[in-house]
């Protein structure tokens, strides 16, 4: 999910800031997701389990993402579909904050994990739809 999130990152500062930035960025990005979660791994290891970066990589991008929904227009239509993909990426961490008690409720048939996945998948489906429809805008309007 970190390489996923940050990629999508990348492809938003490319439409909505500068497009050789977000394509400049993306290496670096992906290894940031990368190593978050290498280090989550290293420090779970050692008994520490120190999901700070892994954190950070989650929620700033999250953040930033916002404000450039609120503040940047995109080059592209469809732009407002990343909300969609927020509101899946939002479910998915809900359900798996609340893995034990969902597996509880539903008597073992699914976990919060389990939906955190297909949530992760819903918000994959929605931006291929958005990229499968939308098209450059021609003027400020269409945006």
């Amino acid at each position: 999910m970190a390489v996923a999130f940050m990629s999508i990152f990348a492809v938003m500062i490319s439409e909505r800031m500068n497009v050789s930035l977000g394509i400049n960025l993306l290496p670096l990005l992906i290894l940031i997701g990368i190593t978050s979660v290498l280090y989550w791994i290293w420090t779970e290891h050692h008994n520490q389990g120190d999901l700070r970066w892994y954190v950070l990589v989650q929620f700033y991008p999250l953040i930033t993402m916002i404000a450039m929904l609120l503040l940047l227009p995109s080059l592209y239509t469809l732009g407002n579909y990343y909300w969609g993909m927020l509101l899946f990426y939002v479910a998915a961490k809900v359900t798996e904050a609340l893995d034990h008690e969902i597996f509880n409720i539903s008597s073992g048939l699914v976990s919060g994990h389990n939906l955190k996945h297909l949530f992760a998948a819903g918000g994959a489906a929605w931006v291929l739809r958005m990229l499968w429809l939308r098209q450059p805008c021609s003027n400020l309007h269409d945006r």
